[in-house]
């Protein structure tokens, strides 16, 4: 999905457009069948998508995607980084409104498919990325859908405390406490197809006295 991810708050899908963008790209490849599909980002809704796809095709999901966490622009990926092309892609949205592009580069295709997504409602479908079997494994980021199950996991999980909790997950992330402390507010507006706005943090335990500001992008 691409877009803004507030606009799902009211614009919500039908529920046909994934298996139809994919399929639509697997048609423009002349490919009678697609060997499987794969996730572009880790967590949040874009790591579920492929999971109904593959259910739904009875196809494989492939255990790895392109960056390891979400990004909110396309050539944001292990794949731009070794040359392998975003086009050709297809895009559509819940109306039934679909098409394919092809670009001369990822960074061509980052801003012509976000005038679509705005012109969709500020949200669509899209199937990127066409890549082999050889490419994933040289150039993904392996075990990214177990990873982020045992994430899932701790989240969900019950703990002594809440720092046992952290631990857990720093451990499972592979990853460090930069700042503890509770949300004071949060700035938020939606500007050519993203969610832009910063968080701001009061300190807590050893961080009292201190403020943090997350500035973000989509995620």
């Amino acid at each position: 999905m691409m877009g803004a991810p507030s606009v799902a708050i009211e614009k919500f899908p039908k529920g046909d457009e994934f298996v139809r963008v994919f399929e639509k790209l697997g048609k423009y490849l002349d490919q009678e069948t697609i060997a499987g599909t794969f996730p572009m980002e880790a967590g949040g809704v874009n790591s579920m998508i492929p999971i109904v796809v593959a259910a739904k095709l009875g196809i494989p999901l492939v255990d790895c995607d392109g960056m390891g966490r979400a990004f909110p622009e396309l050539p944001m990926v292990t794949f731009h980084l070794n040359g392998m092309s975003a086009t050709p892609m297809a895009i559509t949205d819940e109306k039934g409104n679909i098409g394919i592009m092809e670009t001369i580069d990822n960074t061509w295709t980052e801003r012509l498919a976000r005038v679509q997504t705005v012109e969709m409602g500020a949200s669509a479908l899209v199937s990127i990325y066409p890549a082999t079997g050889k490419q994933l494994q040289d150039y993904g980021i392996h075990n990214i859908v177990t990873l982020s199950e045992e994430i899932g996991k701790v989240i969900r999980g019950t703990y002594a405390d809440e720092q046992e909790k952290r631990q857990a997950l720093v451990e499972v992330t592979d990853g460090f406490e930069l700042f503890q402390g509770k949300i004071l507010d949060v700035e938020r507006e939606v500007k050519g197809g993203f969610n832009l706005g910063r968080v701001k943090l009061s300190g807590l335990n050893s961080d009292a006295g201190s403020e943090a500001v997350v500035h973000f992008q989509n995620e």
